[in-house]
């Protein structure tokens, strides 16, 4: 019983190891084998017993060399084999969707738009055929495709990959992950939109160093020149985490917490939205007036670092970014010495794409070094 125990604990603590290193290499880049000791607190021989395995399995390659603070050779760098495999992220919308490509060490290898129903069934359908799409136009194997990740409006239970809740596509416990799982033989991660948002700012974008902050998402709607938003949500991200709640239902604003926007904006001022150097227009400083209280209702309930802006379309206005922070910070309670940031997000309308495509990445190669071990 007792050696049965300890052979676990060596076999989890192995795990644990090798995953610690592909994690570091992942948020790092390429790093060398004296960096991964000093970040890891592993002893220099059990460290190179790792990289050494992790090189034979294909899942690390070396990185040219690190010039050495000590006389003597230069250090080889070690990165993550771009070539290991290749992995999908869809942002899951009705109408059109967004879809990243990244490769194993998170590098874009290309993104489309595809058209997508709001009847979920069909999509067993649709992957086949992305993914002979993402092999003719971007040279991929499709053999070598290690998962794909789908991000979607609505409550998810990540666990067991399936929507508790979708307004947008009419649906309450459909379990999407192991209905596509089955159908294609094809793992899926299945997770709310914003929370894939949240992953691809942190990790690559506009959140990296941040352990605390909140990702809005302004949805919008357009009925011919009229322009309004239709709902508000959000992604929590805490001491460096993910918060989804015990029923994952954390972030989910809504319209009830927000004022109802009482003037309607035009096609324009969505152009103003994505503009960067474009002066504020009158509807969108009257946006930020109206939602600036419940976000900062929000920011003093959390405290945290900054707020990111997501939505359908892109944000990028500098002139509406500072109105936001402002409206923001002007609400925020009692005096502190630092001032909430708001930002854009890096990858403006594909951010979440590429957060469901590095999320399922993560996943597949913590899996695959666990199965090796074991």
């Amino acid at each position: 019983m007792l050696q049965t125990i300890k052979r676990v604990n060596q076999q989890t603590a192995a795990v644990n190891n090798r995953q610690l290193v592909i994690r570091l290499l992942q948020e790092h880049g390429p790093l060398s084998r004296s960096q991964l000791v000093k970040m890891t607190d592993l002893r220099g021989s059990t460290l190179t017993y790792i990289t050494r395995e992790l090189l034979q399995m294909d899942m690390l390659i070396a990185a040219g060399r690190r010039e050495s603070t000590t006389v003597g050779q230069k250090q080889q760098l070690l990165q993550i084999n771009p070539d290991y495999g290749w992995v999908l992220g869809m942002d899951l919308r009705e109408g059109q969707s967004q879809v990243v490509v990244l490769d194993a060490a998170g590098q874009l290898v290309g993104d489309c738009l595809i058209h997508t129903d709001q009847d979920l069934n069909k999509l067993q359908a649709v992957i086949p055929e992305l993914i002979e799409r993402c092999v003719s136009e971007f040279g991929v194997k499709a053999e070598n495709l290690l998962g794909i990740g789908m991000g979607v409006s609505g409550i998810v239970d990540v666990q067991k990959g399936s929507i508790i809740t979708s307004l947008q596509f009419g649906v309450s416990d459909y379990p999407l992950a192991e209905k596509l799982t089955e159908a294609l033989n094809v793992p899926i991660k299945l997770d709310h939109d914003g929370n894939f948002i949240a992953l691809a700012e942190q990790q690559q974008g506009s959140a990296r160093g941040l352990n605390d902050f909140v990702v809005l998402i302004m949805d919008d709607q357009v009925d011919g020149n009229d322009v309004s938003f239709r709902s508000f949500g959000s992604a929590l991200v805490l001491n460096g985490r993910v918060h989804r709640g015990c029923q994952f239902a954390a972030g989910e604003i809504g319209q009830r917490l927000f004022p109802q926007i009482s003037q309607k904006g035009t096609l324009s001022d969505l152009k103003v939205l994505a503009d960067a150097d474009a002066p504020i227009s009158p509807w969108l400083s009257h946006v930020c007036q109206e939602i600036g209280l419940t976000i900062a209702a929000l920011v003093n309930l959390l405290d945290p670092q900054a707020v990111l802006l997501a939505g359908d379309s892109a944000i990028a206005n500098r002139a509406f970014i500072q109105e936001m922070q402002k409206q923001i910070n002007q609400q925020r309670i009692g005096t502190l010495p630092e001032l909430l940031e708001v930002h854009t997000c890096a990858f403006s309308t594909q951010s979440c794409a590429r957060g469901a495509a590095l999320a399922t990445r993560d996943a597949m190669l913590a899996n695959a070094v666990a199965q090796h071990v074991r």
